[in-house]
C-alpha cells in the first residue's frame, strides 16, 4: 500500500509542473487560449508633449520619475514640476557651472553638472554646488553613488565617487576614441557600460564592458556614426541614436541583462528624431524606460548679400523656413552658391549677386549635400554629400549637370572640399590630419602637406594663383597657416583660433574669422585689420575677394524639450515606480 502511496505521490510531483503550465498560454499570457481567445489589446500609441515653448531651453533633462525638468534659458539654471504644473524655480545662476551639460541623480534629489570649471553636484532645489573634480562627458549610475566619465578622443573611461570625486576605476576601451556627446552609460546592475567607439575608417561601434576585469563585447559596427546609448531598466535593451542627414534616428538592440552581449540584431524604433546631438541633451528614457525625453531643435536661415556702405539696402537671396548654409561667392563674386534645406533634405543652389531667384542644380534623394566650392574659373562646383555610404566627392555644372562622383580616398565626415586649380580638387581626408589633392587630368592622386602624423587640419583655401594654401592646423602650434604647394613647406601667419575665409584678390592678404570677428591678415607682416558690414544683422558667411561685398545669414535656432510617452510600442511593459 505504502509503495502504491508513494507511486502516486510522484506522478503527482511529476504532473505538477504540467499543471500549473496550464495555467498560462503558451505566450505567458493567461488563458484561455488559441483560436478562441479574444484578440490582444493593441500597444499605446506614441504620443507627443512639448514640455517648453520658449525656444530657447538647452541641455534639457528629464528626472528618471518623469516628473522634474531641469533646463537652461539664457544664463539661469531652472527646475519645473511637469506632472503636478507649478512656477518653475531658478536653482542656478551659476552658467559656467553647467553650461556644459546637466543630468539628474536617480533619486532625483541632486544635479551632475559639467561646465568650464569641471564637474559639480547641485541640490535639486537650488543651494551650493559642490565639486567633484575635473571631467568631460558623464553619466550617473544607477545607483546615484558613481558616475563615469571620459574626455573626446580619449580612449579610457573614468568611475569616479559621486561625494568625493575620487578615481575608483579606470577602464580602457578599444578603438581610435570615445564620441564626443553621451557615449555611455550604465546597465541597470552597475556592473557593466556601453559605449560607442569609433572603430576606423567610417566604422563606428556600440561595445559593452565589464567594470571588474575590463572584458569588452562588440555590439553592432554600423558605417554612419552612432551615439547617446541608453541602457533600458529591464536590461534587455540598449537604445541608441542613429545618423540619419542631419537628423536622428532611434534605434534599439536586444542583449543578455547579464554579460552586456548581443541577443538579436538592431531594429528601429522612431525613423526621425530632430537635433538631439550635442550641448542640447541627447535623450532620456523615463518612467521605468517607457518614455523619451529629448530637446528638439531646429533651425531656419535666409541668405543675403550686404555691401561695406551701410546705408545700401541688403539684396535678399532666399525667403522661408528652410536653412541656408556654406555660402560661397563665385571667384568674379557675381554669382552665390550655396546649401539649402532641411534635417532630410539639403541640395545645391546658385544665385545671381544682383538680380534673379535662385535654381536648384542638384536633387538628390538618398544623399545631403554638405559643403561646396567654385573652381577658380567659375564653371564648375565641387561637392560633398552625405548618405548612408559615407561622404562622397561630386561635381555640378552651372546648368546642373552632375557629374559622377570623383574618385578620391577615404573623405572626413566633415566632407570639407576645395579646389586648387581648375584641374586639381581638394578634399578632408579621414582623420582629419591632411588633405588629398584629386586631379581631374588622371594624375595620381597627392597629399597637401606629405606628413600627417602630427596636428589636425581644417578650412582649405588656396590663393588665387593656385600656390599657397591656408589652413586652420596645429602642427606644432594652433594658428592659420600658409602652405607652399612647391616644397610643402608651412609658415604661421596668425596663432590663435583663426579660420581662414578667403584670400584678397592680390594675393597679399586674406580674411579670416578671429577671436573679434571677421578680420583681414597681411602676408607680408603690418597690424590685423577689422572688417565690418554693419548691415548683416546675422553672421557673415564669406566676403568677395576685392572685399567690397558680404554674404549675410539671418535666422533663428528654436530648442525646446519634448516628452514621447510610449516610443517604443513593442517595448515590453514594467511596472510603473512606486
Amino acid at each position: 500500500m505504502s509503495i502504491r502511496l508513494g507511486l502516486l505521490g510522484a506522478a503527482l510531483l511529476a504532473a505538477t509542473p504540467l499543471l500549473f503550465a496550464r495555467a498560462q498560454c503558451p505566450d505567458g499570457t493567461p488563458p484561455p487560449c488559441g483560436p478562441g481567445r479574444p484578440p490582444a489589446a493593441p500597444p499605446p500609441p506614441a504620443t507627443y508633449r512639448q514640455l517648453t515653448t520658449s525656444g530657447k531651453d538647452a541641455g534639457a533633462t528629464l528626472s528618471p520619475d518623469g516628473r522634474f525638468l531641469a533646463y537652461a534659458e539664457d544664463t539661469v539654471l531652472w527646475v519645473r514640476n511637469v506632472q503636478a504644473g507649478g512656477a518653475p524655480v531658478a536653482v542656478s545662476t551659476e552658467h559656467w557651472r553647467w553650461d556644459l551639460g546637466v543630468q539628474w541623480f536617480p533619486d532625483g534629489s541632486k544635479l551632475l553638472l559639467r561646465g568650464d570649471s569641471g564637474l559639480s553636484v547641485l541640490p535639486s532645489l537650488g543651494g551650493t554646488a559642490r565639486a567633484v573634480g575635473p571631467g568631460c562627458f558623464f553619466r550617473v549610475s544607477p545607483d546615484g553613488r558613481r558616475f563615469a566619465t571620459f574626455c573626446a578622443y580619449s580612449k579610457f573611461v573614468e568611475v569616479r565617487d559621486a561625494e568625493t570625486g575620487a578615481v575608483t576605476d579606470s577602464v580602457r576601451v578599444p578603438g581610435e576614441y570615445l564620441f564626443l556627446t553621451s557615449g555611455v552609460d550604465w546597465s541597470p546592475d552597475g556592473r557593466l557600460l556601453v559605449v560607442g567607439i569609433h572603430a576606423g575608417e567610417r566604422r563606428f561601434m556600440l561595445q559593452t564592458v565589464r567594470l571588474v576585469d575590463g572584458r569588452s563585447r562588440a555590439l553592432l559596427t554600423d558605417s554612419v556614426e552612432l551615439w547617446s546609448p541608453r541602457w533600458s531598466p529591464d536590461g534587455a535593451t540598449i537604445y541608441y541614436l542613429r545618423e540619419a542627414g542631419y537628423a536622428w534616428q532611434v534605434w534599439k538592440m536586444p542583449v543578455v541583462a547579464s554579460s552586456g552581449a548581443g541577443a538579436g540584431g538592431p531594429a528601429i524604433v522612431l525613423p526621425l528624431l530632430e537635433g538631439t546631438v550635442g550641448f542640447h541633451g541627447s535623450f532620456d528614457l523615463v518612467e521605468s524606460g517607457r518614455h523619451l525625453a529629448f530637446t528638439r531643435v531646429s533651425r531656419r536661415g535666409n541668405l543675403s548679400v550686404v555691401t561695406a556702405d551701410s546705408t545700401a539696402p541688403p539684396r535678399v537671396l532666399t525667403v522661408g523656413s528652410a536653412f541656408v548654409d556654406m555660402a560661397r561667392f563665385s571667384p568674379d563674386g557675381s554669382r552665390v552658391a550655396f546649401v539649402q534645406g532641411d534635417a532630410t533634405s539639403r541640395n545645391v543652389f546658385v544665385a545671381r549677386v544682383d538680380s534673379g531667384a535662385p535654381r536648384q542644380l542638384t536633387y538628390l534623394s538618398e544623399r545631403q549635400a554638405s559643403s561646396l566650392d567654385w573652381s577658380p574659373n567659375g564653371r564648375l562646383l565641387v561637392y560633398c554629400s552625405n548618405g548612408e555610404a559615407g561622404p562622397q566627392l561630386e561635381m555640378t555644372s552651372l546648368t546642373g549637370h552632375v557629374t559622377s562622383p570623383v574618385m578620391a580616398g577615404v573623405l572626413s565626415q566633415t566632407c570639407e572640399v576645395g579646389w586648387l586649380s581648375n584641374d586639381e580638387v581638394l578634399y578632408h581626408r579621414s582623420g582629419n590630419r591632411n588633405f588629398g589633392v584629386v586631379s581631374l587630368a588622371g594624375h595620381p592622386e597627392q597629399l597637401l602637406v606629405p606628413h600627417d602624423s602630427v596636428g589636425w587640419m581644417f578650412d582649405p583655401r588656396a590663393d588665387p594663383s593656385g600656390t599657397r594654401v591656408a589652413v586652420r592646423w596645429n602642427p606644432s602650434e594652433f594658428g592659420l597657416w600658409v602652405i607652399s604647394r612647391a616644397d610643402s613647406s608651412a609658415r604661421l601667419l596668425a596663432p590663435g583660433n583663426y579660420t581662414p575665409v578667403r584670400w584678397a584678390a592680390d594675393g597679399r592678404s586674406l580674411y579670416a574669422w578671429g577671436r573679434t570677428g571677421l578680420t583681414r591678415l597681411a602676408l607680408e607682416g603690418g597690424a590685423a585689420e577689422p572688417v565690418t558690414f554693419s548691415a548683416c544683422r546675422g553672421a557673415l558667411e564669406d566676403i568677395s575677394a576685392d572685399g567690397t561685398r558680404a554674404l549675410c545669414i539671418t535666422g533663428e535656432w528654436t530648442s525646446d524639450a519634448w516628452l514621447i510617452r510610449d516610443f517604443d510600442p513593442t517595448a515590453r511593459a514594467l511596472p510603473r515606480p512606486r
